[in-house]
Parts: C-alpha cells; structure tokens; sequence
C-alpha cells in the first residue's frame, strides 16, 4: 500500500490545475472597452503522468468547470478586475508499482471530486504590466480502491492555496498602442496546503504542503478590430515549473511511506482570443508539459476553453 502516498499528490494537483496561470484562466483582458462588469466561464481538460521516488506512479485524467464574475474599476494609471469564481473538477487516478522486471503494475485506483471557491483581483497598468493575487479554497471528496483488496475507502481534505503573478509586455513591433507584436516576461509563485481526514484507525494520511514557482515567456499578436471591438489576440508561452517543496506521505499500521517528485519541467503552448461578438469572446489555450531529462518521470498535457461577456 506504499503507492497510497501518491494520493495526496492527486489532490495537488488538482488544486494547482484550478488556478494555472492568469491567461489560462481569464484570457487577455489588457485592453478592455467601456465595461463595468465581466461574467465568465470555461471548462477545462487535463492528463498527468507522474512517477515517485520509490518506484510507484500515477496517471490522472481530470476535467472540470468554472464560473466567475469580476468587477472592473477603471483608473488612470490603468484598470482593475476584483472577482469571485467557483467551480467544480472530477478526477481519476490509477496507481503503479513495479514488478521484479521493473515493469508497472496496477495497485488501484482513486476517484477525487473537487469543489472550489476562489476571490481573484488583477491590476494592469496602461503598458500591459500586471500583477494578479489569486485565493483558493477547497474540498476533495476521495475514494479509493486497491487492486487486492477491493474494498473502496473514502475520505475528504481541506486546502487553501494562493497565487501571485507579474509580467509585463514589452513592444517588439507595434504600428499603435496595444497592437502588434510584444514578447512578455512572466513569473508566478503558488503555496497550497491540503488538511486530509484519516480514512480509517489503520491509515493516517499526511497533511501537504506545497510551494511551485514559475518563470516564463508569452510572445503575442494582438491584431486591432474597430474601435467597439478588443483585439484579436494569438500567443505562444514557453516556460519553467519548479517544485520547492513536494513530498508527500501516508502512514499505514504505524508504518510512514513517502513519496518524492521530479521538481522541474518544462511547458509550452499556444492560446487565442477571439470575439465572437461586440460583446462575447471566446478564449482557449492548450499546453504540454514534461520533466527536464525524465520524461516518464514527469509528464502531461492540458486545454481549456472559456467564454467571457462584457
């Protein structure tokens, strides 16, 4: 039962998924038109390889929902967007050992749901530059189910996690304000801490903790519209993901296993913001990510697509 220890590893995960990054979540919002308001939405997609220390691995499917509003608040400096957001994920685990030939072998399985609320407040200068401050709250409900045993076991935890992130554009060839081409240096740090109940009296499930930061690029090309429309936007990002702090653990009859993780990888992908509409835009981003040097250590890919009304 060692590969139990990944578990709370998947709830992480699950909780890192429901923040990313600003632009995965809210799209290009640098120039916004009169508006006080902005309702969204998006559904989102993720598939997750990742291998522990002692030989155990997972592969998790994940998909969900958000919706949010924020407000906006115009300034001369620049705008605001303060807001609220909720949402819901479901995920499915399948945990790995190895036999003596090294070759995984299925242990069990775990089903997670995940429910969230999170309060959200970005600022954007008038050159691009922003900062975004991300709280999140939430409340995974696990079952669990061995290969041997067959008996399912459930159990539930607390998190909280908080994000900020910074990056600012800087013009590369422009023929107006916000228009044209910008490369954008970025960089995000993310705490999360997960309080899991105990299964039952022989399993003791470890609280986690976990702090992830992120340095990176965003080329974009922003193409003007009219004047009651934003512009047309297309980017691609390439960054670098590293775990500060990643280890989880489990206690079974007395006995603690833990489980560490590759902590650094790689990520690139693209994104587009489209408007359908003088008022409807449709934003989406797809991403792949893997372990520098270790693919089957660490691996995985990811979409969202998301819909915005101002």
């Amino acid at each position: 039962m060692s590969w139990l220890a990944l578990a709370p590893r998947v709830n992480l995960e699950q909780g890192f998924a429901s923040v990313r990054t600003l632009h995965e979540r809210r799209g290009e919002n640098w120039e916004l038109k009169e508006t006080e308001g902005q309702p969204w939405g998006r559904v989102l997609g993720d598939y997750l390889t990742q291998k522990g220390d002692e030989n155990s691995s997972f592969k998790l499917r994940d998909y969900g929902f958000q919706l949010g509003y924020d407000r906006i608040e115009k300034k001369e400096a620049g705008h605001r967007l303060t807001g609220i957001f909720a949402g819901y994920r479901v995920g499915k685990a399948k945990f790995y050992g190895e036999d003596e030939n090294k070759h995984p072998r299925y242990q069990g399985k775990l089903r997670t749901h995940h429910f969230h609320l999170g309060a959200e407040h970005t600022r954007y200068a008038k050159d691009g530059g922003y900062v975004d401050l991300v709280g999140l709250m939430s409340y995974f409900r696990n079952q669990y189910q061995a290969r041997l045993e067959g008996e399912k076991v459930r159990y539930s935890g607390f998190g909280v996690l908080f994000s900020v992130e910074a990056g600012k554009p800087f013009a590369v060839s422009s023929s107006e304000e916000k228009i044209g081409w910008f490369i954008e240096p970025q960089a995000q740090l993310i705490y999360q801490f997960i309080a899991s109940k105990n299964p039952n009296d022989k399993i003791e499930m470890s609280n986690s903790n976990a702090l992830r930061g992120r340095v990176g690029v965003r080329v974009v090309r922003n193409r003007a519209l009219d004047d009651e429309w934003q512009a047309r936007s297309l980017y691609a990002v390439a960054n670098i993901w590293k775990d500060f702090y990643n280890r989880t653990g489990v206690r079974i009859n007395d006995v603690k296993f833990e489980q560490g993780y590759g902590n650094l990888w790689w990520e690139a992908g693209v994104g587009l913001q489209l408007p359908l509409s003088r008022k409807l835009y449709l934003y989406t981003d797809v991403r792949y990510e893997q372990q520098f040097g270790h693919r089957a250590g660490h691996h995985g890919y990811r979409g969202v697509i998301g819909l915005k009304y101002n």
